[in-house]
């Protein structure tokens, strides 16, 4: 009579479960990180919109329908299109002068990392847009800003 003896694998090892969940731990930290970056850069997209396209279309709304942009207010802004909160869902803090209108936000809570913020001052600055006087991200304050021209 013969005998065999064969050793039959059932199951896996613990070395290969340890690989599997190191593999799946690490793509998905990849794709985790990859995806707050492109809803980052999302909202970056929509705050440049924001600045370059949709304050001048509401301060020109303004004044096509009364002829000044004297007496606009804050309420005119964001009736005309202006988004009464930040991409990060943040409250703009506006205010408004003859000439021009001053808007910022914190970021500090919102997430948002600091070389961004000086980022985005860098390209609205850099932009050519001639209604933008300036733009800015103070790191001290965690505080982006920027002035429009009426």
């Amino acid at each position: 009579m013969k005998t065999s003896n064969i050793n039959k694998q059932l199951g896996f090892t613990l070395t290969e479960m340890v690989i599997v969940v190191i593999i799946i731990t690490l793509l998905t930290v990849g794709l985790t990180s990859s995806y707050s970056r492109y809803k980052e850069n999302a909202k970056i997209t929509v705050l440049q919109k924001i600045i370059l396209e949709k304050i001048p279309s509401a301060i020109a709304g303004y004044r096509g329908r009364v002829g000044t942009t004297t007496g606009m207010t804050v309420a005119a802004l964001i009736d005309n299109g202006v988004p009464s909160i930040t991409p990060w869902g943040q409250s703009w803090t506006i205010s408004l002068s003859a000439s021009y209108v001053d808007f910022s936000f914190p970021l500090s809570s919102s997430g948002f990392a600091l070389s961004t913020g000086s980022d985005v001052a860098s390209f609205l600055t850099n932009s050519g847009a001639t209604h933008l006087i300036s733009s800015s991200f103070n790191a001290a304050t965690k505080t982006f800003s920027a002035r429009v021209r009426l």
